[in-house]
């Protein structure tokens, strides 16, 4: 009777490991899959971008997903995908980024330019 019991226990519990193993690589696949889909957006849309200005304001866009955007003084928007860089900026400042490149320059009177990367989960996408 006591190793029916034992084997009954060993049964649940390796059901119970195997369940637990299947959720641990269900969250850790779908927690990548927003990194993965924002560094394939970054690479369609970001990246062929050539970005050159002077920095009039910046703003958060209500009408295009509450989205961090920039725009120059002379009347050029673009969106900002390297947020922390975003959260630096300031009206005056020079920013460049090359077409086919993902690095964001930031350039300020009286300081060394500063380089920018996009960011997902502390991780730079280059």
């Amino acid at each position: 009777m006591a190793g029916n019991i034992f084997g009954a226990l060993m049964v649940t519990l390796k059901f119970f490991m195997k369940t637990i193993s299947l959720l641990v690589f269900i969250m850790i696949f779908f927690s990548s899959c927003g990194c993965y889909e924002f560094s394939r957006s970054l690479k369609k849309f970001i990246k062929p971008m050539s970005i050159v200005g002077v920095l009039k304001y910046k703003f958060i866009d209500s009408t295009d997903r509450v989205s961090p955007k920039i725009k120059f003084v002379n009347g050029d928007v673009f969106p900002m995908s390297a947020y922390e860089m975003y959260d630096d900026l300031q009206p005056g400042d020079s920013i460049i980024k090359e077409a086919g490149s993902l690095k964001y320059i930031l350039k300020r009177k009286g300081q060394e330019p500063k380089i920018y990367y996009p960011k997902c989960d502390g991780v730079e996408i280059k």
